[in-house]
């Protein structure tokens, strides 16, 4: 069970054997009293920030609870240190074998001659945001107000926009490779695309490497927000892409209408085989579709149905996280580098209640209502007569005090009795959190 403070550690090395000093590192932190480690980042080969002559870093971050406070976590992080032969007396930023830097520690804010948290370059430096992303992409950055994972993705943003692919690294540029290579070996594809930034940029490599033999294939439903079947067909106009509507009727299928919890399986199920038809009757011998490597971590059932269909899956496949493909999208010029996330409607709903046609387009309405009001991201979570409503954590303030009228009247004009606002911000899949185990595995 886990108990203590959440708190968020970034290790790096430059010296000697880096991955033992990581991992010893590690292992030193997860045998200290009062720190449990509950998650590690991935480990990343960088460039050296300091002084000449420094070999390329490893580096890494680990997310902690701790009973510990911050200053002792603090001054246990610089003991490893010093256990592992770390020698402080060099250049600042000079090579060193271990260094470890408490990055967040729940949504302190600290700032003394002694200590500062959150890490006074966390938002700046790419090296520190890409591990940390891996374990806390929703956590929110309490001086900044926004995500982990949206910092990590403007920092990304930025350097493709400075220096195109070449400044995204050599990783990156690779992973793009392997894309294109696993795009290449299909042959053929109908791509499942709904004009949000990941389908939109698989069509692209698709269109890239396959040329006609590319099929972007748009499912219209009760299901699909309104605004996007005419952004879909605007972006594969501009962008020279065959394209095609497939009109399509989930809410006939009872397991569907329903709304359980594996409702999405039953509706991937159904779309996937009406795919694969479209498919074969221009020739195309695969299906793929835009997941990514972030989506692994909450409940899809829809990722069944995928496997069970034999939908191919080329971001995933090449480890591209969301805020990657982003990079990637801005780097190639595309329009949907920035677009936020956009979901099924169904997904707004909380599973047992019955989806119609008319809750879905409230929902539609109330969510396009408060987009015009200047809100990008947000979701409207349908509980009975009241709208949740989920907004970035940066945005909540607005809402509740200068947009509250605006917002309020606009939610309610589109047939609800009442506006509530969540105060945790918006996150994927927020309606899964009370899922039992047996509904998710059952």
């Amino acid at each position: 069970m886990r108990t203590g403070t959440p708190a968020y550690i970034g290790l790096g090395s430059n010296l000697g054997d880096r991955e033992a000093h990581l991992r010893r590192a590690v292992e030193a932190l997860a045998a200290t009293p009062g720190v449990q480690v509950v998650g590690k980042g991935r480990v990343i080969e960088t460039a050296p920030v300091g002084p000449p002559g420094q070999g390329p870093y490893l580096n890494s971050a680990v997310a902690v609870h701790t009973t510990l406070d911050p200053r002792s976590l603090r001054d246990k992080c610089h003991q490893i240190e010093a256990e592992l032969g770390r020698d402080r007396s060099g250049p600042r930023w000079g090579p060193r074998t271990i260094d470890l830097d408490l990055l967040l520690y729940a949504d302190a804010v600290i700032a003394t001659e002694e200590l500062t948290v959150p890490h006074p370059q966390l938002a700046e430096r790419r090296f520190v945001l890409e591990p940390l992303a891996d374990i806390a992409a929703d956590v929110v950055h309490p001086g900044l107000g926004r995500t982990i994972g949206e910092l990590y993705a403007a920092r990304l943003a930025e350097d493709a926009a400075e220096g195109g692919l070449d400044a995204l690294g050599e990783r990156l540029r690779a992973k793009l490779d392997c894309v294109k290579v696993r795009i290449q070996e299909l042959g053929s594809v109908a791509v499942a695309y709904s004009g949000g930034t990941d389908s939109t940029f698989l069509a692209y490599l698709a269109h890239e490497v396959l040329g006609e033999r590319m099929l972007a294939v748009m499912a219209a439903s009760a299901l699909q927000p309104g605004f996007e079947a005419a952004v879909a067909q605007e972006l594969a106009r501009r962008y020279g892409w065959r394209y095609e509507v497939l009109r399509f009727r989930p809410l006939d299928v009872d397991e569907i209408r329903a709304n359980p919890p594996k409702r999405c399986y039953h509706c991937k199920r159904g779309l996937f085989a009406r795919l694969y038809e479209v498919a074969r009757t221009h020739g195309l011998d695969h299906v793929a579709d835009g997941a990514n490597a972030d989506d692994v971590a909450d409940f899809r059932p829809g990722d069944r149905a995928a496997a069970e269909a034999g939908v191919a899956r080329p971001l995933r496949d090449c480890d591209l996280s969301k805020a990657e493909v982003r990079a990637l999208s801005r780097a190639l010029g595309l329009a949907t580098a920035d677009r936020p996330a956009s979901a099924c409607l169904a997904s707004r709903v909380p599973y047992g209640t019955p989806l119609t046609e008319e809750l879905l387009a409230r929902i539609d309405a109330a969510e396009q209502a408060v987009r015009e009001l200047g809100v990008k991201q947000v979701r409207v979570r349908a509980e009975g007569r009241t709208a949740r409503l989920e907004v970035a954590p940066g945005r909540i303030g607005p809402l509740a005090t200068r947009l509250r009228g605006e917002v309020v009247r606009a939610v309610q004009a589109a047939g609800f009795a009442h506006v509530a606002l969540d105060l945790a911000g918006y996150r994927t899949g927020s309606l899964n959190e009370g899922l039992s185990e047996t509904d998710r595995t059952g």
